[in-house]
C-alpha cells in the first residue's frame, strides 16, 4: 500500500510535495489554535489596560472634585468630542440637537455615579407627570397640579472619558472633559433621566431619578 502511494506521489509531482501537503495539513490546526490563544491573551491584556484606564479616570474625578469651587453642585464643565476636537464649538448647542450633537458643549457637573459623571443635560427642567396607570410618564402643562419638574440629568460613563484638562483654556477656564460621543443619538450620555431635585440642609442639591427621559411620552394628557 505504501509503495503504491509513493509511486502515485512520484508520478504526480513528487513525494516531497505530498509530504509537504501532509505537514501543512497537520500544522494548520495547530497554527489556528496558537493564533486563537494569542488573540485571547492579547484581548485579556487590552481588557486589563482598559480597566486600569477607567479606574484611573474614576480616581481622578474623586480626587479633583473638591477643587471645583461652586455654591451649588460642582460647577461647569465643557464636554468635548475627541473625534471632532478640531471643530471647537463656542456657540449654542441647540443648533445641533435636531440632527447631531455639537463637538463641544457646556454643562453643570452634578456629581458622580457608579458608572460615570452626572451632568445637567439641559437648560431648564421639563414638566412631566404620571398618568393613571402609575407607571407611565408624559409631558405636562405648567398649570397642571400633578406636574413635577423633571431635571434632565445625564450620565457620561467613565469608559467614554478619554482625558480631562482640569484647568481649561482662556475661553473656558473650567475643566474640559474629552469624551467619545458613542452614546444614543451621537451624544456621550449612557442615559438621561428626569430627576427630582431636593435641596439638602447642607446647601447642596440631591437629584433623585424619576424616569428615563427616553420613556416619557412626548404628549400631554
Amino acid at each position: 500500500m505504501l509503495t503504491e502511494v509513493v509511486n502515485w506521489a512520484n508520478g504526480n509531482g513528487g513525494f516531497l510535495t505530498l509530504l509537504s501537503l501532509i505537514c501543512i495539513s497537520l500544522l494548520f490546526p495547530f497554527g489556528r489554535w496558537l493564533l486563537a490563544r494569542f488573540d485571547r491573551a492579547l484581548g485579556r491584556a487590552r481588557s486589563e489596560d482598559e480597566i486600569r484606564r477607567i479606574e484611573g479616570i474614576r480616581s481622578e474625578f474623586y480626587q479633583k472634585l473638591k477643587f471645583i469651587d461652586s455654591a451649588a453642585d460642582y460647577g461647569p464643565v465643557l464636554i468635548r468630542d475627541v473625534a471632532r476636537d478640531c471643530l471647537y464649538f463656542d456657540g449654542d448647542e441647540k443648533e445641533f440637537t435636531k440632527n447631531k450633537s455639537p463637538p463641544s458643549f457646556k454643562v453643570g457637573l452634578i456629581g458622580l455615579s457608579v458608572h460615570g459623571i452626572r451632568v445637567y443635560a439641559g437648560h431648564f427642567p421639563t414638566k412631566i407627570k404620571q398618568i393613571s396607570d402609575g407607571k407611565t410618564w408624559c409631558l405636562a402643562d405648567d398649570a397642571d397640579s400633578d406636574a413635577q419638574s423633571g431635571h434632565p440629568i445625564g450620565v457620561i460613563p467613565f469608559s467614554s472619558i478619554v482625558s480631562v484638562n482640569w484647568h481649561g483654556d482662556p475661553a473656558h477656564t473650567f475643566p474640559h472633559v474629552f469624551c467619545r460621543f458613542d452614546g444614543p443619538g451621537g451624544w456621550p450620555y449612557k442615559i438621561v433621566e428626569y430627576c427630582e431635585r431636593r435641596q439638602m440642609s447642607e446647601g447642596w442639591n440631591l437629584y433623585e431619578p424619576l424616569v428615563d427621559a427616553g420613556k416619557v411620552i412626548q404628549k400631554k394628557f
